[in-house]
């Protein structure tokens, strides 16, 4: 079966923020992780997801920003949708002495 890019979740949440402030993107991936974590604790799934954001800033962008009732100065930067998991996975393995890297000074 295909999926769309929100997996048939009942809920996707779209954050925008203002353009042009430096910030913007960093504020919208750490409430986009926060949402993930209390979504977690809440016995839900959830899935973070970036890959809309050349479709929502690209060439229909004015069309997507009216659609989603954007402020005026506001711009996509990322969603999450939020739902019942529909199967359970295992969280990645890394091994810390090859993937990590410590840098003392």
């Amino acid at each position: 079966m295909e999926h769309n890019f929100y997996y048939e979740a009942p809920t996707v949440i779209i954050l925008s923020a203002e353009q042009g402030f430096r910030w913007s993107s960093l504020d919208a991936g750490i409430a986009v992780e926060n949402m993930a974590l209390a979504a977690e604790g809440l016995g839900l799934g959830s899935l973070i997801i970036g890959c809309i954001y050349d479709a929502l800033r690209g060439e229909k962008e004015a069309y997507f920003h009216g659609a989603l009732k954007l402020p005026e100065q506001y711009a996509y930067e990322i969603a999450i949708a939020v739902g019942h998991k529909a199967v359970e996975k295992e969280p990645h393995t890394y091994e810390a002495a090859r993937q990590v890297t410590y840098v003392t000074i």
